[in-house]
């Protein structure tokens, strides 16, 4: 999986890279290293319950934390470190470089990265600062080391033997696995695949509350929310006169949105003219992917969030990822950590704030920066898409320009 330091995620890039192994002076000169011999016995593996099919997994000082449950992936193109592991190590997330990139398992399904952080990894004695790609996904392991640690370290690792050899100054040192780790690394994968369904006597009873739907709009009955059944009086009717009393507030179709006149505001991208405008060739997805981006498209098109982009400079492939529930999505929406910060608040509201975000406009004269292509066509945002950067400060000066003289007004009267 993933890419590698040594080409760029272009097709051309990647050719030229395959080229040079079939060049003769590309390859390596003759070092001055020491030519060592690293060897496997087969009376090494006593003490090993065979035969087997157990991964290699052991135990690395990174940072002065000894982290377990870390894989030699002879497979992977990158060394990752998950998201997870951070937090357990007490890694403010400030520290990481926020330069994501895609990362391609052998499912051809592509998840993005957060960015990449330098740490240094002790092994054996040896210490070398690697470059992690960071990412938020659950994984059964803490760490993945691949195939630029492996090179590095100029170690060869023997699944058969589950240990890791590798030459230093000292000689050769070994590092071994730990064979119940690894069975109980399987033991998680499988339970992270298939979710044991609790017996009826010990399942827990639901946590959701039932909600009520409520008609708002009396001249409109098709215009119901939704709030909690078991909210009291006088809470509940309060509510109730809160949502009529600013029905005019909410939009019950896309059409109501009309949008933020560009003379009150517009995202604009502050890009500097003096770098090389990227356009990547279009990749082909596959039938489910297709089928989402196209129903994505359609649904952008109806109500005017995409328009047809002729000869953009820039232009990028977008990017499908599988969310929990099965579908897929183009965007990266995460209510969980919205949810997450109501904590301790006697209420929570699901109304869907981020609409706001689509009532900014592009600039027109940066709209087909954020072109991207499909396989019916090249589109490009009329308004603000998510995942751009500064999207959020735009959005939050709109709506402090809305409500300034509302928060003066307070502050003076408290």
């Amino acid at each position: 999986m993933g890419g590698s330091q040594y080409y760029q995620d272009t097709v051309s890039s990647i050719k030229a890279y395959q080229r040079r192994a079939k060049a003769k002076e590309n390859w390596t000169e003759p070092t001055d290293l020491p030519n060592t011999v690293i060897s496997f016995a087969e009376e090494e593996t006593a003490g090993i319950d065979i035969p087997h099919n157990d991964p290699l997994v052991i135990e690395f000082t990174i940072r002065d934390h000894d982290v377990a449950r870390v894989i030699i992936d002879t497979g992977s193109s990158v060394d990752v470190i998950f998201r997870e592991t951070l937090r357990k190590m007490g890694i403010d997330l400030s520290e990481v470089t926020a330069i994501p990139k895609p990362i391609t398992g052998f499912s051809r399904e592509t998840t993005m990265t957060m960015g990449t952080i330098r740490l240094p990894v002790v092994a054996g004695g040896v210490t070398r600062i690697v470059e992690f790609c960071v990412t938020d996904h659950p994984a059964i392991y803490n760490v993945i080391m691949g195939t630029p640690w492996i090179n590095a370290m100029r170690a060869v690792p023997s699944t058969y033997h589950l240990c890791l050899r590798f030459p230093t100054a000292a000689g050769i040192k070994t590092i071994w696995g730990n064979q119940k780790e690894s069975r109980m690394c399987c033991l998680a994968e499988h339970k992270l695949k298939n979710p044991i369904a609790e017996s009826h006597e010990t399942r827990a009873e639901s946590v959701c509350d039932a909600v009520d739907s409520v008609c708002i709009d009396e001249a409109r009955p098709e215009r119901c929310v939704e709030i909690g059944a078991k909210l009291e009086e006088p809470l509940r009717s309060k509510l109730l006169s809160l949502l009529k009393e600013n029905i005019n507030t909410f939009a019950w179709t896309a059409e109501d949105i009309p949008g933020i006149s560009i003379d009150v505001t517009c995202h604009e991208l502050n890009v500097d003219p003096t770098f090389k405008p990227i356009k990547q060739k279009r990749r082909k997805l596959g039938p489910e992917r297709a089928k989402a981006v196209n129903d994505k498209v359609e649904r952008l098109l109806k109500v005017g969030s995409i328009a047809d982009a002729k000869y953009p400079d820039c232009l990028a492939n977008p990017v499908v990822v599988k969310k929990k529930n099965g579908k897929w999505r183009l965007s990266s929406t995460h209510i969980d950590r919205l949810v997450e910060a109501t904590a301790g608040n006697r209420l929570l509201t699901f109304m869907d704030a981020f609409s706001g975000y689509n009532q900014i406009l592009m600039h027109p004269d940066d709209r087909e920066k954020t072109a991207f292509i499909t396989d019916r066509g090249i589109y490009c945002y009329k308004v603000v898409p998510f995942g751009l950067k500064n999207a959020g400060a735009t959005y939050q000066r709109l709506v402090k320009r809305r409500i300034i003289s509302r928060t003066y007004k307070n502050a003076s009267s408290s």
